[in-house]
């Protein structure tokens, strides 16, 4: 499972192209919303979408 902290590749939204970004949140609830730091921006990601790097 993923951990805060841990480098992840993802896209936010089907049509972003991927980034690789750090994980600083992550919701546990029904939305299972992870917010990764990535460029200087932090972008809300379904943990579904995410890769470990």
């Amino acid at each position: 499972m993923f951990k805060v902290g841990d480098l992840v590749k993802f896209s936010a939204k089907r049509t972003m192209p991927a980034k690789t970004g750090e994980i600083v949140a992550i919701y546990e609830d029904e939305t299972a919303d992870v917010y990764v730091m990535a460029e200087g921006r932090v972008y809300r990601a379904k943990i579904s979408r995410l890769v470990k790097v």
